[in-house]
């Protein structure tokens, strides 16, 4: 056994069997496992069901219409590209079909790239944004 492994042996030994004592005789507490939070006088009762928070029930209600209504588009016919529920409001993204038109819907958006138009459409259900994009060759360039 080399000189360092002793050491380290002997070392390993006497912490663990010494206790911290400050100058005034009371155990030292290492910070990160003190707690400043008192523990409660009686153990609180677990929940009966899991809770998510209040803060959180918004996005839970949005997420809840925008699964409904991914559904309900879906069933109908509809392909449903993606679900996104942000902020603002949840969006559903189909893929573009004939069916779309059914929805009504207004034009948000036009992007021109590359010889492509690109017209964003959407239309509002139950309070989620339902959107689709229709591509057009642009013609005599």
């Amino acid at each position: 056994m080399n000189p360092i492994q002793s050491i380290l042996l002997t070392t390993h030994s006497w912490l663990r069997n010494r206790k911290a004592v400050s100058a005034a005789g009371l155990p030292i507490v290492h910070p990160a496992t003190a707690c400043d939070a008192p523990a409660p006088a009686t153990p609180q009762p677990a929940p009966a069901h899991a809770s998510i928070g209040r803060h959180n029930q918004e996005l839970m209600d949005a997420l809840t219409n925008a699964k409904r209504v991914a559904i309900t588009l879906a069933r109908s016919g509809h392909r449903v590209l993606d679900i996104s529920v942000g902020s603002r409001n949840a969006r559903v993204t189909l893929h573009p079909s004939p069916r779309c038109n059914l929805l009504g819907g207004a034009m948000i958006k036009i992007t021109r790239l590359h010889g492509v138009e690109k017209k964003t459409m959407a239309t509002n259900l139950d309070g989620v944004q339902v959107e689709w994009t229709l591509s057009t060759p642009l013609g005599g360039r």
